[in-house]
Order: structure tokens, then C-alpha cells, then sequence
């Protein structure tokens, strides 16, 4: 401690500047490679978590489509049908139960 106290007032602040520069110097560092860790983590969502939902919504979506494409087949057959077209002499059948 007698060193410091030894010191110039000149020299005694260019020390405390040095210390508080290093510091700063350290956390600017600290800083940086945490944003380079969540840089990379971020990457990591997208690409495992986000591009496989996408995905997701894409084959949702053409299950859809396909699942419309049939339903509008199956009316087109439906109307090509015979009974169909014979649908004014067609009977629906009912329950059987006691009148």
C-alpha cells in the first residue's frame, strides 16, 4: 500500500483509468461472445424447430388439398352414377320400426 501512497496523483489516475479500462475491455468481451452463443442458438431454433414446423404446414396444407381433390372426385362420380340420374324414382329407405 506504501506504493501507491508513494505515487504521483498523475500516475495514481492513470492506473485507476487503466483498471476501469480493462474491466470495460472484459465485459466488451464477455459481451460479445455471449451474443456469438445466442447467434448460434438462434441458428440452432431455426433450423431444427421452425423449418420442421413449416414443413409441417406444407404437408398439412397438401392433405388438405388432396382430401378436397377426392371428396370433388367422389361428388363427379357420385353424378355419373345411374341411380343418380334416376333419383326422382328413388326411395329412401327408413327405419323399420312399429308405426
Amino acid at each position: 500500500m506504501s506504493f501507491f501512497s508513494n505515487m504521483a496523483l498523475r500516475a495514481k489516475l492513470t492506473l485507476v483509468f487503466l483498471c476501469i479500462i480493462v474491466v470495460f475491455i472484459a465485459g466488451f468481451v464477455f459481451v460479445f461472445l455471449s451474443l456469438q452463443t445466442i447467434n448460434k442458438a438462434t441458428d440452432t431454433i431455426y433450423s431444427e424447430g421452425l423449418l420442421g414446423i413449416s414443413l409441417l404446414l406444407e404437408a398439412d396444407r397438401d392433405a388438405y388439398q388432396s382430401s378436397l381433390a377426392v371428396a370433388q372426385s367422389f361428388v363427379l362420380m357420385t353424378r355419373d352414377a345411374p341411380w343418380f340420374r334416376n333419383s326422382n324414382s328413388f326411395i329412401p329407405i327408413t327405419s323399420a320400426g312399429p308405426p
